[in-house]
């Protein structure tokens, strides 16, 4: 998925096109892949516009300047699509199961009604009867336990429930970079 500063997902051919076609290293490939791409590099180059925003590039600059700035309605565009289009190559996983959860985490998940609800939108030819709660959507969910779907009175629909999960991506990496050293430190005693 395209994020902030990378590209997401490329054709693999397109580093040795790139190092050939802009004479850099494969180095400096990965590095405009890993650094310059993404939304950055949606609008970081944005000639008409100059300098977009002064160089800002995260989701809430683009969604407030994008009907002003054509390169960020189509950065958040592109995003939109690739994330629904993500989300729904997932359910072929399924194998015609039921998915009974979506759950958007992480800054931009957690944090963009906009997203999400366009999100939703995207993938209406999939869920034609998905709708997100406005109010709860606004809220991240805060008061509903994070269930950003509308309540429904019938059993006509059953589909997911579209949640709202906070995530903490530095303390679970140092939940398990602590348990690997746990374990090592009781492999080494074992010995």
């Amino acid at each position: 998925l395209m994020m902030g500063t990378r590209c997401g997902s490329v054709d693999p051919s397109l580093v040795g096109f790139a190092v050939e076609s802009l004479d850099k290293s494969v180095d400096q490939v990965m590095d405009d892949f890993n650094k310059r791409s993404g939304l950055k590099g949606m609008v970081d180059e944005d000639k008409n516009d100059g300098t977009l925003m002064g160089g800002k590039y995260d989701m809430r600059t683009l969604l407030q300047a994008q009907h002003d700035h054509p390169h960020a309605k189509l950065a958040v565009e592109m995003f939109v699509y690739r994330l629904a289009q993500h989300i729904a190559s997932m359910m072929i996983a399924l194998r015609g199961g039921t998915l009974d959860a979506l759950v958007f985490t992480a800054g931009i998940g957690e944090h963009s009604a906009e997203i999400r609800q366009r999100t939703i939108d995207a993938l209406r030819p999939i869920f034609p009867h998905l709708e997100l709660d406005p109010e709860r959507n606004r809220t991240d969910g805060a008061q509903s336990n994070g269930i950003l779907t509308k309540d429904y009175d019938n059993d006509y629909f059953r589909g997911p429930v579209v949640l709202d999960i906070p995530t903490d991506e530095e303390a679970m990496i140092a939940q398990e970079c602590l348990r690997l050293m746990e374990q090592a430190e009781q492999k080494k005693q074992e010995q």
